[in-house]
């Protein structure tokens, strides 16, 4: 396998397939990815609640059965994300996170997002049998 990146004296390895348990976030900016966070969006994945709407041109992230009933959307702000939930609403508010420029996902529904990208664009890649990924 290929090495792609180097932090805290750890190597990873991208795998052949990117699936939801094997997709990582590394924030350049808390050197690690985060515990709940992670869990949460991995959540969402396992579960398929991330889903991309054309019509909208927004991801949306649907609830969690049994957990809550609220649906939230995240659209595309100047080339970074933002999200309508209140942990994400209160970081802007508050100047604790700007979409537009900081690359840490504000919430787990962003970095939900994010993964899901990674997982489609590397499988489609390796579909095309481009491994420069």
């Amino acid at each position: 396998m290929e090495i792609i990146t180097k932090h805290a004296e750890q190597t990873y390895e991208m795998p052949e397939k990117l699936t939801p348990h094997n997709v990582f976030y590394y924030s350049h900016y808390t050197k690690e990815v985060t515990g709940s966070v992670k869990t949460k969006a991995r959540n969402f994945l396992d579960k398929g609640l991330v889903e991309w709407d054309a019509a909208t041109k927004q991801f949306y992230v649907n609830p969690v059965e049994g957990y809550n009933t609220r649906r939230y959307s995240i659209s595309n702000r100047n080339g970074g994300f933002e999200c309508n939930c209140q942990g994400c609403q209160t970081k802007i508010k508050n100047g604790k996170y700007n979409p537009s420029t900081d690359d840490i996902p504000a919430c787990s529904h962003i970095l939900a997002v994010l993964m899901f990208l990674q997982i489609e664009e590397h499988n489609d890649l390796n579909k095309q049998g481009d491994k420069t990924w």
